[in-house]
């Protein structure tokens, strides 16, 4: 299965060694929403007209329950830190579909990143 990550899990952050064993297939793919970040070292993604930027890898199933833990999210839970869907992503052999994690907590205006890159958020 794809993911699209956009902060922390991907190159060169923190959180990376979860991907380790995953196969990056895009090294800057794009998903339409709106960035902030949390003022936690993490970013939250949510739903919007922007773009947001990151990488697209290819995913076991085994690997996804680590990750789920990671995001904070557990299948019918409604007080998730994140949810998890399926969305459009465009890269640069074209559109794909694959699982994403949105916030779903409020986020504060002040914080967004108007880049919609985690990486020049600076």
């Amino acid at each position: 299965m794809k993911l699209f990550v956009y902060g922390t899990l991907m190159t060169g952050e923190g959180n990376h060694f979860f991907l380790t064993k995953a196969r990056r297939l895009a090294d800057r793919a794009r998903v339409k929403g709106d960035l902030y970040d949390t003022g936690f070292g993490y970013p939250a993604l949510v739903r919007g007209d922007g773009d947001v930027w990151g990488e697209l890898y290819e995913v076991t199933s085994e690997l996804l329950p680590a990750i789920d833990e990671l995001e904070g999210f557990r299948a019918g839970r409604n007080w998730n830190l994140y949810y998890r869907t399926t969305t459009d992503v465009i890269t640069n052999f074209g559109l794909q579909k694959a699982l994403v994690y949105y916030y779903n907590k409020p986020v504060q205006s002040g914080n967004k990143i108007y880049s919609g890159d985690w990486k020049a958020r600076s």
